[in-house]
């Protein structure tokens, strides 16, 4: 990890599935002192339900508004499952995502969702799930700028946002271009091998 005490971007690293990327990915989310975030959870493969799963009751209720913008892979999410018990409510959303490659749309669907938040005071927190899906519809280059512009609305509504990527699946070359947009890496593999230099 980086030297940046509170990174506003980070970079966490790992492969795509497996309890130590999500251990990571809820404790990027969870683990400031904020009150009640709203939390924006981009997913551009898994839906609500199975990107969800991993949350527990106590989670959920430390969230002032939940938005999962992700497929609809089913109409019922794990959200929407615990507001049926006797779990705390949240105010969710979920915003389809119809097409993950359409880079301009997935952009402003992210962008109408943080500037709505604008209008009040809680903090938000952001997950992007996964970089390297997102070079999987389109070019590293358009992902890259994509990132670029993303960074410069992240940090106008000083948010808190973490991107996952699997760096094993990018060359060298294209995962330093990555990692050179953001304040911090967070390694959920401990493979340290790949984030030489990362230290800023």
């Amino acid at each position: 990890m980086g030297t940046n005490h509170d990174p506003k971007t980070v970079l966490l690293t790992g492969v795509s599935v497996g309890q130590a990327i999500e251990d990571h990915c809820q404790e990027l989310l969870f683990s400031r002192d904020d009150a009640r975030p709203n939390v924006l959870c981009v997913s551009l493969i898994n839906g609500p339900e199975q990107y969800l799963a991993g949350w527990d009751p106590a989670q959920f209720d430390q969230v002032h508004d939940l938005v999962m913008l992700a497929p609809d892979a089913s109409v019922r999410s794990a959200a929407g499952a615990d507001a049926d018990s006797d779990a705390p409510s949240t105010n969710y959303e979920h915003v389809v995502l119809d097409a993950p490659g359409n880079i301009p749309l997935l952009g402003s669907r992210i962008t109408d969702i943080l500037y709505r938040w604008e209008k009040n005071s809680n903090p938000i927190q952001v997950c992007f799930d996964s970089l390297t899906v997102l070079t999987q519809f389109t070019s590293k280059d358009a992902v890259s700028r994509f990132v670029h512009v993303l960074r410069g609305h992240l940090l106008k509504v000083n948010a808190h946002s973490h991107f996952h990527i699997d760096p094993h699946a990018h060359d060298d070359q294209e995962f330093t271009q990555f990692l050179s947009q953001f304040d911090d890496v967070v390694d959920a593999q401990g493979d340290s091998t790949r984030l030489s230099g990362s230290d800023r």
